[in-house]
């Protein structure tokens, strides 16, 4: 088996801390669970955040740094307060992007700011052409 640590039947994976016995374990748990248990653990599983990168402030932080560009497919499974939710994070980072003014002879600095802006900027309008429906 490829990408074992500890050979063959060692058990653990690289990168992971979970062995496939706990992890056939987990599986095992989840069938027992009763109807309603698991409906309701699925529910849970099913409402966690749409959001790339794990919240709405680490996917602000990845449009502004440049790492993810802002589509309407991108946001197509960002629900309404999602969507709401992201605004005001990006609203936060092109607050404090504003607030840091690098020295005017910093040609470099001042450039990679107003990148940093317009990604943001952009970010904004894509959002709220998405919110009103066009």
């Amino acid at each position: 088996m490829t990408g074992d640590v500890g050979g063959p039947d060692s058990g653990r994976f690289e990168n992971d801390n979970v062995s496939q016995s706990e992890i056939c374990l987990a599986v095992i748990r989840l069938r027992n669970l009763s109807e309603r248990r698991r409906t309701t653990f699925l529910e849970r599983v099913q409402t966690m955040g749409n959001f790339l990168g794990g919240s709405a402030f680490a996917m602000a932080s990845q449009i502004a740094g440049g790492y993810m560009l802002v589509t309407a497919m991108t946001l197509r499974r960002l629900t309404r307060q999602e969507l709401n939710q992201l605004q005001h994070e990006l609203q936060k980072v092109m607050t404090d992007e504003r607030g840091r003014q690098p020295a005017l002879d910093d040609t470099q600095s001042l450039q990679a700011r107003n990148r940093k802006i317009s990604r943001i900027n952009n970010a904004q309008q894509v959002i709220k052409a998405r919110m009103s429906g066009r």
